[in-house]
């Protein structure tokens, strides 16, 4: 693109498209790792060491597996060794 085909506005509306889907990307990674706590809470008392590493998490992809194998867990201790033992998910 050359300096004489320059969009002001649709540069604009390109950076508020970008920066609107990484934060949607952003709300879902988050609602993933609340799930992922919840899930864990509610099988019982969580370690600092699943805190960490749910919340470290950024791969979408990952935590959705996390999230399955958790659903599937009885206890907090399957969930710890489910998700944190086996993370090369």
């Amino acid at each position: 693109m050359s300096i004489f085909e320059y969009n002001e506005e649709l540069h604009l509306a390109n950076l508020r498209r970008e920066g609107y889907e990484e934060g949607v990307v952003c709300g879902k990674i988050q609602i993933m790792r609340e799930l992922l706590l919840e899930l864990a809470e509610s099988r019982g008392n969580i370690s600092d060491e699943l805190r960490q590493f749910i919340m470290e998490q950024e791969d979408i992809a990952k935590l959705r597996e996390c999230v399955l194998k958790a659903t599937n867990s009885r206890t907090v201790e399957e969930i710890l060794q489910n998700i944190v033992d086996n993370s090369h998910i």
